[in-house]
């Protein structure tokens, strides 16, 4: 189907900008090719808890981190990963306030956005999802997330937001 077609492009997008560009990570505000590669202590710590299969351990292993050590970046995924952490729990109120402080610090972050989208969505209130996503378009965001956006557009009958979110991958693809 279509949807497969474009889930299988996007993702060819994703590896061949990696590949061309190691500093791009769409979505986290690296997206400049030029940025330096910073250490990420929150992005280590999620990879270790990851390998050694305690990802549970990963909220109580974050909130126990100096703030005010990280760096911007750092922050930034703390804030991100907290949020997450409180949406797999189920604890969408949680999830909900965590992604609206994130998203107030660090606006530009895709990844962010996307992830307040979809507790909007859970929450029903589509045209606030809709809003969110409008801000992190591809590719402010990895093309698989751009895609879970057209999905639900398309499954709340938004099917003009379903081709605004689609759309950027096609230009990728044809510019690559």
């Amino acid at each position: 189907t279509m949807i497969k077609i474009l889930a299988q492009i996007a993702q060819w997008i994703d590896e061949t900008i990696q590949r061309l560009i190691p500093s791009y990570a769409p979505g986290t505000g690296m997206e400049n090719p030029v940025a330096p590669k910073m250490e990420n202590r929150v992005n280590a710590l999620v990879d270790r808890l990851g390998k050694e299969n305690r990802l549970e351990a990963l909220e109580s292993e974050l909130l126990a981190m100096d703030f005010h050590s990280l760096n911007s970046f750092e922050k930034e995924r703390r804030h991100f990963f907290l949020g997450c952490s409180a949406f797999q729990r189920g604890d969408h109120a949680l999830a909900m306030s965590r992604l609206k402080q994130g998203s107030s610090e660090f606006p530009e972050s895709g990844d962010m956005l996307f992830c307040l989208g979809q507790e909007h969505e859970h929450v029903g209130d589509i045209e606030e999802m809709l809003r969110q996503f409008d801000k992190a378009k591809f590719p402010a965001v990895s093309g698989q997330y751009a895609l879970t956006q057209a999905r639900y557009a398309y499954l709340w009958d938004r099917h003009e937001k379903t081709i605004e979110y689609l759309w950027p991958i096609w230009e990728a693809y044809h510019k690559l």
